[in-house]
């Protein structure tokens, strides 16, 4: 009987526990960069998602790395992969920052990218509801 109890109790406390690591029902995100990332914009930016520290338990891997072209910029290859109810979620986007790009426009550059894979894998997701996403154009004036 005492056993029963204990475990009654471990699993109370464990559901306790990971409701207050993840309140809203966020999706964890594990961020795997090879590259120089600044990780503090990214998670002040990006705020439907929770980024954790332990790849296991997120429910996305983000593997971002970066090579060296030609004309001395750099070419990402960023992958996404689904975990645990996200699986079957699979993407790579590749991109280009110039040669003599400034920290802040390559680091704008990758986050709108890692943003766009992030809003497709959030979509079902019920937080993703109180997401306002603008899908339309800068007009010009002429």
């Amino acid at each position: 009987m005492l056993k029963v109890a204990g475990l009654v109790m471990s699993v109370f406390i464990f559901s306790i526990t990971n409701a207050q690591n993840n309140p809203q029902g966020k999706l964890k995100v594990y961020i795997d960069c090879r590259v120089d990332c600044d990780f503090s914009f990214f998670k002040s930016e990006i705020t439907i998602v929770d980024f954790v520290l332990d790849r296991v338990s997120a429910d996305a891997y983000v593997l971002l790395t970066g090579q060296r072209v030609g004309g001395g910029g750099m070419q990402y290859e960023m992958n996404f992969y689904g975990q645990n109810k996200y699986n079957t979620y699979t993407d790579t986007l590749f991109f280009d920052v110039i040669a003599n790009s400034r920290h802040a426009e390559t680091r704008e550059t990758i986050f709108q990218y890692l943003k766009r894979c992030l809003y497709s894998l959030n979509a079902n997701n019920p937080v993703a509801y109180n997401v306002n996403r603008m899908m339309k154009t800068a007009t010009q004036s002429t």
